[in-house]
């Protein structure tokens, strides 16, 4: 699956409700259990989604990783091979690894936000169980 059919899905994932994560994140509080429960759904599976793309990547960057590692010539000369700090930073700084950081963070923010949609449901239903006694 390409980065653009990941986008389109992205996309549809979010066209029903036009939220950004930023905004899901600032309404939490405010949802109905109806719109809890399809936020919750709706990065369930975005969150797949991006995962399965970050495991590709990281899959990509280890061969990346090693392949800058052993490189013990350039232009001709042997090379003392660069630290595993620099190294890092040489795969950190290709299109796949900004696309690898930029997963990773997202990643954790998704999370911290369906953490927080988990919690309103919670609370949801603790309230609904108090109306019925």
């Amino acid at each position: 699956m390409t980065e653009e059919d990941r986008e389109k899905i992205y996309l549809q994932i979010f066209s029903a409700t036009s939220k950004s994560l930023e905004d899901i994140s600032e309404g939490v509080d405010t949802f109905t259990p109806q719109q809890t429960d399809l936020y919750r759904s709706q990065l369930s599976a975005l969150y797949g989604l991006l995962t399965d793309e970050l495991a590709r990547l990281e899959q990509g960057r280890a061969i990346d990783w090693l392949d800058v590692k052993n490189a013990t010539h350039r232009n001709g000369e042997r090379v003392k091979p660069p630290s595993d700090k620099v190294t890092d930073t040489i795969c950190d700084a290709t299109k796949e690894g900004q696309r690898r950081l930029e997963l990773k963070y997202r990643l954790k923010a998704m999370e911290k936000v369906l953490s927080a949609l988990a919690g309103r449901m919670h609370r949801l239903n603790q309230e609904f169980i108090m109306e019925g006694k």
